[in-house]
């Protein structure tokens, strides 16, 4: 019957504590220094590209409500609000130009760190492949 702390090859008898020593002295980090990992890139995260278009989306809709209040302040009923509304128009217009903006350099960040994301996947295909 085998002992505790018995090695299984020699049978010689030696405590745990002297094995975990001769194990953390046996595998340094300098052998280890030339050793580099080829880890995937990580992916875009998805999100610049959802609030962008949802940012646009809710720019439209702006655009669409300041087609609505132009058109409103023309006809001949609304004379007496007919300054109120273009300014309701122009508040419209500029909020959904102001969106369009931020959709715009929301989806540029995420087509320029997707673009980072395929070249670094193409240059550890092309270390591979060398």
């Amino acid at each position: 019957m085998r002992r505790p702390g018995e090695c299984l090859e020699s049978g010689a008898v030696a405590a745990i504590a002297d094995w975990k020593a001769a194990a953390m002295v046996s595998t340094a980090l300098s052998e280890f220094a030339g050793v580099t990992r080829r880890r995937a890139p990580r992916p875009p995260s998805v999100a610049p590209m959802v609030a962008g278009v949802g940012l646009f989306i809710v720019a439209v809709l702006g655009l669409l409500a300041t087609l609505f209040f132009f058109a409103t302040s023309l006809r001949p009923q609304m004379r007496e609000v007919a300054p109120l509304v273009r300014g309701l128009a122009a508040a419209a217009l500029t909020l959904s130009l102001i969106l369009v903006g931020g959709a715009i350099a929301l989806l540029g960040r995420f087509r320029r760190r997707r673009m980072i994301y395929v070249e670094a996947l193409r240059a550890i295909d092309e270390r591979d492949v060398l």
